[in-house]
């Protein structure tokens, strides 16, 4: 049975008080959109929002591998810091590219529980003439 808010009660050992603590299961408040991307050079935002009891820690994973910076485990590295968690938990991925296309999983976590979110990023440029080749200097 999965429960969203518990309640501790205690006491103070010389005291008369009880104090109550409440705890809350994380939940996604503001879900992240499926974004499409028609035109190049412009970033790929998902917004992930979660509210609980104590705050949670927002993850991200790209398919079934964390977002993260550094080589550990699962974890992703991207060279470019192309792609930024910010804060606030939202995901940003600048200059997104074909193989950026993907499932990412907005994931809240605290200590009394998780839950997750799923959303999928689309690359089409297929329409795309003058603006779709990047510039390298030699």
């Amino acid at each position: 049975m999965c429960h969203d808010r518990i309640t501790i009660i205690f006491s103070c050992i010389n005291s008369q008080q009880s104090y109550d603590i409440f705890l809350e299961r994380p939940k996604i408040v503001v879900r992240p959109k499926l974004i499409e991307i028609k035109k190049p050079l412009r970033p790929a935002v998902f917004n992930c929002v979660a509210k609980g009891v104590p705050n949670p820690t927002i993850i991200w994973q790209k398919g079934n591998k964390v977002i993260g910076n550094n080589e550990i485990g699962n974890q992703l590295v991207y060279s470019g810091k192309r792609f930024h968690i910010t804060t606030e938990g939202s995901l940003v991925i600048f200059d997104p590219r074909a193989d950026d296309e993907d499932l990412y999983v907005c994931i809240a976590k605290n200590s009394v529980g998780s839950t997750l979110y799923r959303t999928n990023l689309y690359i089409d440029l297929s329409k795309c003439f003058f603006m779709c080749f990047r510039l390298t200097y030699v």
